[in-house]
């Protein structure tokens, strides 16, 4: 069970065919690094033959040894997809699922930036385990990643609004913190973004990790500065 919300039937705006000047510079060596295997997180760019999942044909794995490694983080993750797929008669299903997990990846950072100031965890930590910060979206057409959806709103949910996949919400966030020390990259904590495409009934979710020194001790703007990032394709 997913979280149920509005949908925007407002005009979505047009996207620019070109990166916002105020993102940082990312050339195509950059982007090869980022399609890596989504365990030990080696990447293309070293010359790696990267294989999708089977299930939901999306993540890359290097070898079937991290794939298998990688489970606990990616169940979840996979069930969604496949029941995306499976419960949909768009032909352009696969190619949604992507572009959604693209535009994702593209504003990681700014993901990130944004649980932690609209779940308040630097104030309440136990935040991250108990709510969700859920992203509404709409397709929009654009040949840049950045900006080929749009944030038409965002929320604060209770994670037992996912109902029976609550805990493997919870079991996700702990896998994410241990293959992040497996990686020497030790985070302070984790919590769970979602975004919706409610036009074609299409969720992906995004377990994210976030490091002690990057969280905030008073509340933050969060909403107006999330979508303001999104919806203009600033990359941080």
């Amino acid at each position: 069970m997913m979280p149920s919300s509005s949908t925007d039937t407002g005009r979505v705006p047009p996207a620019s065919n070109q990166a916002n000047p105020l993102s940082i510079d990312k050339n195509e060596s950059y982007r090869r690094k980022l399609v890596q295997c989504q365990y030990c997180m080696r990447s293309k760019a070293e010359g790696l033959t990267l294989s999708k999942c089977a299930g939901c044909r999306l993540e890359l794995y290097c070898s079937k040894e991290c794939q298998k490694k990688a489970w606990p983080l990616h169940k979840a993750k996979c069930h969604m997809n496949q029941r995306n797929r499976l419960k949909s008669d768009d032909p352009l299903m696969d190619e949604r699922i992507k572009r959604l997990r693209d535009f994702t990846k593209e504003h990681g950072p700014t993901i990130v930036e944004a649980g932690i100031r609209a779940l308040q965890i630097g104030i309440r930590p136990e935040n991250a385990q108990e709510f969700v910060l859920a992203l509404l979206v709409r397709e929009r057409p654009s040949t840049r990643p950045e900006l080929s959806y749009f944030v038409t709103d965002a929320e604060v949910v209770p994670i037992e609004a996912f109902g029976e996949a609550t805990n493997d919400l919870r079991e996700e966030m702990k896998a994410l913190i241990e293959h992040q020390k497996h990686c020497g990259d030790p985070v302070a904590g984790a919590f769970i973004v979602t975004l919706r495409d409610p036009e074609h009934n299409l969720t992906t979710l995004s377990p994210t990790g976030y490091g002690a020194s990057t969280t905030y001790d008073k509340p933050m703007p969060w909403r107006e500065w999330v979508m303001a990032h999104m919806n203009g394709g600033i990359l941080l």
